[in-house]
């Protein structure tokens, strides 16, 4: 392991040193990282939620038409929505075999959503790792005494396990071809702060009448 704590070294000077990374060019939805440890926030009415992502595919078909990668966004749209739906962990949980967590001050877990197991700087990544309490945690997973939506966790527990990938891209129905918004659905975006303004107070509005009826 003294390999990895190497490596861990320079990622935590890299992080400390990280450029901001720009806004992409094209619209991303997700559910927030829904789950039932450390979370008070409830997820979308998922009903709405897939009418408002089945809007964004349409937004962005032509874009994504051909693109390499370009099924990687449905089948996690596919695997948090059943999960929130369930809940529980649809797409069997691999945190603590194909994933690490570790902070920027050195605390070390198999997940986000789990408490850390350990320091760096106390211990090595390998003590860490295989200690009785990683064990038990990973155990408690596999035995889905959690769940949540959290991608950085749900796309390795896919796409490493063929039989789960196969499962997804049948779910999400990778294949199918989506049909761009027609020029009457589409709607024209204002870039001036004024204009922005004006568009954020109709969108409050709007809320707020929904929230009443």
């Amino acid at each position: 392991m003294n390999g990895i704590d190497r490596i861990l070294r320079h990622s935590r000077i890299t992080l400390r040193n990280y450029a901001p990374i720009s806004t992409p060019p094209f619209p991303i939805l997700f559910i927030n990282s829904i789950c039932n440890r450390k979370c008070e926030q409830q997820g979308p009415d998922l009903e709405q939620y897939r009418q408002l992502y089945d809007y964004v595919c349409r937004l962005g078909a032509t874009r994504e038409e051909g693109r390499y990668g370009a099924t990687v966004e449905p089948m996690l749209q596919w695997a948090k929505s059943r999960t929130a739906a369930a809940p529980t962990q649809v797409v069997p949980c691999r945190a603590g075999v194909l994933n690490a967590v570790v902070y920027s001050n050195d605390d070390v877990s198999v997940c986000e959503n789990h408490e850390p197991l350990g320091n760096l700087g106390e211990r090595t990544f390998g003590e860490i790792w295989n200690s009785p309490e990683a064990d038990a945690l990973r155990k408690s997973i596999a035995a889905k005494a959690c769940y949540c939506t959290n991608e950085v966790f749900l796309w390795p527990s896919i796409t490493f396990r063929p039989v789960q990938l196969v499962r997804a891209m049948a779910g999400a129905k990778v294949w199918r071809g989506v049909e761009p918004l027609s020029a009457s659905e589409s709607v024209r975006v204002a870039t001036d702060e004024q204009a922005l303004a004006g568009d954020r107070e109709r969108l409050i509005g709007i809320q707020t009448s929904v929230g009443k009826s």
